[in-house]
């Protein structure tokens, strides 16, 4: 597999794995407006982490441009993908920490790993009338 081909699925990985937490609280509740629209997408992102619902984050919480791009590297079904990243995943936390929308775009800015020692910025859409995850981190947008 070539490092262009593993780059989406390594960054998928990387998201999973901070969406994988152990009860990091709601941070979306600091939040409101749009700005809290996107932290509750990230929420739901860690949510269906926890509750290893692959499926979930395929269908609605990935935007298209990001499933398209992981069955492209991969054996070409996202769910597959996602589930062998919940499989890997050990325990961490997510906290959105900062949120910038702008019309149809934003970035939240999140910490991440196990006392939350790393901050991730991630990309998001509104796509079919929700926040979708536009751009994961270490990946191309």
């Amino acid at each position: 597999m070539s490092r262009l081909v593993t780059l989406p699925l390594l960054a998928l990985a990387i998201l999973v794995l901070a969406a994988c937490g152990g009860g990091g609280g709601d941070s979306a509740t600091d939040f409101s407006g749009a700005e809290q629209e996107v932290a509750r997408a990230i929420e739901d992102l860690e949510e269906a982490g926890q509750e290893d619902e692959p499926r979930r984050i395929c269908q609605a919480l990935l935007a298209r441009e990001v499933v398209e791009r992981i069955e492209q590297a991969g054996d070409g079904d996202c769910t597959k993908a996602v589930e062998r990243a919940l499989d890997q995943a050990d325990t961490f936390t997510l906290t959105v920490e900062d949120v910038t929308v702008t019309g149809d775009k934003a970035t939240a800015r999140v910490e991440t790993g196990v006392d939350e020692e790393k901050v991730e910025t991630i990309e998001l859409v509104r796509e079919n009338g929700g926040w979708r995850v536009a751009a994961l981190p270490g990946s191309a947008s």
